[in-house]
């Protein structure tokens, strides 16, 4: 066996050592130099750099993207998603309690939902500047991979409530497959219409449950700030007593504390149930304009004061209250 001298081994080590410590003194070095020469960014800047950045990366990614099939749509119509249909093709397609997965308080509740679906397609067959976006995510793990929002979708072509000389309709029907909550089934939706259009709506019409309106209108859209004139809500209840005490405790109490739904124990509770299969939102690389909404959070219920697309429909300050 070979036998290394001691002074030879010692004179490696040393070699050693030194490299490593000429290479730490190399990285401090750089970074002072990075930090002394680089100006720092306030908040706004880094918003913008970011905002260029996700600009420039979209142009990328549109090369792959054809045409849209609805370039003059400027009213999103959004149907907000409550429960998954599992499927039953017929003219009477979803008004079996067996077709649905629904949560013990929601039995009795699926003529509600067909009602939602029927009056979102009918306003958009009757608006050709119209996309209807079903909202919902895969929120139900019984249910597998299915989203709401697809199973409204099926749904809306299983009971064929779409004329035939309308056939081609459903080109502007489209799925919103990631929201689990209000806040995300009215942001989401418009990320997902300025996905399929390359532009933001200039008209906002959500469908959803009668008892929802204050929440959509005075927290959700206000959070949003966009503009009331533009901005409608229609509303169907399901059957029995109106939950305005549950509505009060468990939505309305937490979105004014949390309006941008980021940090309140119980808006994060209904996030985390309501994502088993552990999906993340697109949106903040498809709407980079958006990027401000999608990463900023308040403990104090204030409100996102950056750029946003329709500001320019909002002269006047009274128009967002």
């Amino acid at each position: 066996m070979a036998v290394i001298h001691p002074v030879i081994l010692a004179d490696v080590t040393y070699q050693r050592v030194v490299s490593v410590l000429s290479a730490v003194a190399l990285i401090f070095m750089s970074a002072v130099f990075v930090q002394t020469m680089m100006p720092s960014f306030t908040a706004q800047q880094s918003h913008d750099a970011c905002v260029k950045y996700n600009v420039l990366q979209s142009h990328f990614t549109q090369e792959l993207l054809p045409d849209t099939p609805a370039p003059y749509a400027s009213h999103l119509i959004i149907v907000a998603g409550h429960a998954i249909w599992k499927g039953q093709p017929g003219i009477r397609a979803g008004e079996d309690v067996s077709e649905w997965n629904l949560k013990e308080f929601q039995v009795g509740q699926q003529a509600t939902f067909i009602k939602h679906i029927e009056m979102g397609v009918n306003l958009g067959l009757a608006d050709l500047s119209a996309l209807v976006v079903f909202s919902g995510g895969q929120t139900d793990r019984s249910a597998g991979p299915l989203s709401e929002a697809q199973s409204y979708w099926n749904l809306a072509m299983a009971r064929s409530i779409i004329p035939e000389a309308n056939k081609e309709f459903p080109v502007r029907m489209l799925t919103e497959e990631f929201a689990r909550d209000s806040y995300e089934n009215l942001l989401f939706s418009i990320c997902r219409f300025y996905e399929f259009t390359g532009l933001y709506p200039q008209k906002i019409t959500v469908i959803s449950h009668k008892f929802k309106s204050h929440r959509f209108d005075n927290l959700h859209r206000v959070a949003l700030r966009y503009p009331k004139s533009s901005f409608k809500f229609l509303g169907i209840n399901p059957p029995g007593e109106e939950p305005s005490e549950s509505e009060r405790i468990n939505a309305v109490e937490p979105f004014q504390q949390d309006p941008y739904a980021c940090s309140h124990p119980t808006l994060m509770e209904k996030k985390m149930a309501r994502n088993p299969f552990r999906r993340r939102a697109p949106y903040i690389d498809s709407c980079p304009q958006l990027y401000g909404l999608f990463t900023y959070c308040t403990l104090n219920d204030t409100f996102y004061e950056g750029p946003l697309p329709w500001d320019m429909k909002t002269p006047d300050a009274d128009d967002m209250t």
